[in-house]
């Protein structure tokens, strides 16, 4: 099972939707951190984290087949996303 997941600011008025294969969702926040932190490489998740409010939810859990596609349809669903795959 994969899990589609929502990083999003109160303060910026923005989100991030990902994808995970991790058990828990606040792993992969904390991977985002980390990369971000030490500037490993560029994620749009960047222009969520650089708000001090952000925050991680899970939105959704389907089969690994299906990932991709509905992490597209929650990128769409949310106009405040910030994901480059727009």
């Amino acid at each position: 099972m994969k899990k589609i997941y929502r990083i999003f600011s109160l303060i910026g008025g923005v989100c991030y939707i990902g994808q995970t294969g991790n058990k828990y969702i606040s792993r992969r926040l904390s991977q985002h951190v980390y990369n971000k932190r030490n500037s490993l490489c560029y994620c749009s998740s960047f222009e969520v984290l650089q708000y001090s409010d952000y925050k991680i939810e899970l939105i959704d859990e389907c089969e690994d087949k299906d990932v991709n596609t509905l992490e597209n349809k929650y990128i769409h669903f949310f106009q405040n996303s910030v994901n480059l795959k727009k």
